[in-house]
């Protein structure tokens, strides 16, 4: 039993009632009264309003936003003596939300600020910490509607300074540290966290810049390196006809082949035939450039002495032996667990074939191997041959329908959504 726990039971503040579940008793809610007067207080000096809103809500709220197949067990579901779903409160983005769309009218009315204290209800899979993870909880939740980023920006940074106050006033020595926004969203989250024995998350702190963060997404500088002098071993060679070179192995494509050159390989494409020859590069540079791990080794020499390989290697993959024998339609994953931030799949379609993406969360890439196909989506329809490429950005219909026996490479970020809790499909 934390600590905590017991103080509160033994001066009379809680009683437990079951797993997660606590009475406050007449000390526990003058308490509680004295923080929600230091909450209200902090958030009127930055403009917030108050509202009182209902813990129990109708599914459709939450099918609204997409969240009601999306949260797991966490959420509490019931239904009326009706058959219609509802569920406890969770949290109120939806409900803020939906009022929001029906009271502002107009750009005039913004920027909003609202909050409210209430019940919350959320079943966790192990109630324990006395007070600190429960069934049943008072939550101070605020929101701002603004109607430029700017706007946004003032109010991210008016509630950070609230929220410094209320803890001095509290006397609780919080730290704002960067955090993971989670299935939130949004691109900036400040997580206030008091350093204990009973915590359960790991914080970075520097001591002399005061920089603080969650260790999920903390940056760090990284340090000057130093080139070593280019090894004597390295020279020039001449590669007549070679199509591709991968930390100087030679890699003879022919078109269809698929190359995966993971991070932290040198690699260049070289074609020295009498026919043109191009190659389509498929990258993750924006997502790395976005999580700030982006750095890079120039060549010590531009071009090394190759030795070529015909054997099977596990980067290039042709299309033809991938997707075997037959005509018939089918969609071959490749390169699992090889790339981690992108899917690919090989999709064979005999003539009048379909394939059919949904609409979610994930941005495609088609590029089509060979043959010729009809690609489609909201707004969009082309006539797409060997060596075009369709670019679907994510909450897109699509679907590609061959006019030929025909060949595509699908590029998604799928992985990465599923990993970052963004991957979403619609009803």
């Amino acid at each position: 039993m934390a600590a905590s726990h017991q103080l509160l039971l033994r001066a009379g503040f809680i009683r437990q009632l079951g797993a997660g579940l606590y009475n406050l008793l007449p000390l526990g809610v003058r308490s509680m009264r004295t923080i929600e007067r230091i909450l209200r207080d902090e958030m009127a000096s930055v403009g917030a309003q108050e509202f009182h809103l209902a813990a129990l809500h109708p599914a459709e709220a939450w099918r609204v936003s997409g969240r009601w197949d999306a949260v797991d067990e966490t959420m509490f579901r019931l239904q009326d003596r009706r058959g219609g779903d509802y569920c406890l409160a969770l949290t109120h983005e939806e409900i803020f939300t939906a009022i929001a769309a029906n009271e502002i009218q107009s750009y005039r009315q913004l920027p909003q600020r609202w909050f409210q204290i209430g019940l919350k209800f959320r079943d966790e899979p192990r109630p324990k910490g006395g007070l600190l993870r429960v069934r049943e909880f008072h939550m101070k939740d605020a929101y701002s509607f603004d109607h430029d980023a700017a706007g946004l920006d003032r109010a991210f940074e008016d509630m950070r300074v609230a929220y410094e106050r209320i803890f001095a006033r509290c006397e609780v020595a919080a730290l704002g540290a960067e955090a993971f926004s989670g299935a939130m969203g949004g691109q900036t989250s400040i997580e206030f966290v008091i350093k204990t024995p009973a915590g359960e998350d790991q914080v970075l702190r520097c001591a002399a810049c005061g920089y603080v963060a969650n260790l999920e997404v903390a940056r760090s500088r990284i340090a000057p390196v130093v080139d070593a002098p280019p090894s004597e071993h390295i020279r020039v060679f001449a590669t007549p006809g070679v199509a591709t070179i991968v930390n100087g192995t030679a890699i003879d494509m022919i078109p269809g082949d698929v190359l995966l050159t993971p991070g932290w390989c040198w690699h260049g494409h070289v074609n020295e035939t009498d026919e043109t020859g191009y190659w389509i590069d498929f990258l993750d540079i924006p997502f790395v450039q976005l999580s700030e791990a982006m750095f890079f080794e120039p060549h010590p020499c531009g071009d090394v002495e190759p030795v070529t390989s015909r054997e099977p290697t596990p980067m290039r993959i042709p299309a033809g032996e991938a997707l075997g024998p037959g005509r018939d339609a089918k969609v071959v994953e490749i390169a699992k667990d090889v790339m981690p931030t992108i899917a690919l799949h090989l999709i064979r379609l005999p003539k009048g074939g379909r394939h059919v993406g949904p609409k979610n969360t994930v941005n495609n890439i088609y590029a089509v191997s060979s043959g010729k196909a009809q690609v489609t989506a909201e707004g969009f329809s082309e006539t797409l041959g060997h060596g075009d490429v369709a670019a679907m950005p994510c909450w897109h219909d699509h679907a590609i329908e061959a006019a030929e026996d025909t060949v595509v490479l699908r590029v998604s970020d799928e992985p990465l959504m599923s990993k970052v809790g963004l991957l979403r499909t619609a009803d």
